[in-house]
């Protein structure tokens, strides 16, 4: 194999938009609270599956709603110090969460984790 060819390979790999998507960032830039709403993400774009997501808007202490428009999402890691709603969709519960509140569920679907009502509407990782 010619080192040009596996230097274009090596070029294609490392600047391809899922190369550089490690992570996604809310920045509330949208209505402020909707999961599902691209322009709340950092490039107005939501998170991609296996990505770490972190929400942290001290400022405005949002509630930040995971409805059904959100549909299937599933992350690496969720860090976040505000209010977590589920109230529709499907949310694969992420391996690795960092949150200072009890995330409230209200409808939708948990995968990967036990719903607890007798405790606060207590979401536990499975894993």
């Amino acid at each position: 194999m010619q080192l040009s060819t596996v230097l274009a390979g090596a070029f294609v790999i490392l600047f391809s938009p899922l190369a550089s998507a490690i992570s996604a960032t809310w920045t509330g830039l949208g209505d402020g609270v909707s999961w599902s709403d691209a322009a709340n993400w950092s490039g107005g774009v939501l998170p991609p599956a296996g990505i770490d997501v972190t929400i942290s808007v001290p400022a405005s202490d949002p509630t930040i709603l995971f409805a059904a428009a959100a549909g299937f999402v599933q992350m690496n890691s969720l860090t976040t110090s505000e209010d977590l709603t589920i109230a529709g969709g499907t949310l694969r519960w992420p391996q690795l969460l960092r949150h200072r509140k009890i995330p409230m569920l209200t409808g939708g679907t948990i995968v990967g984790a036990t719903f607890n009502p007798s405790k606060s509407n207590r979401i536990n990782s499975k894993r």
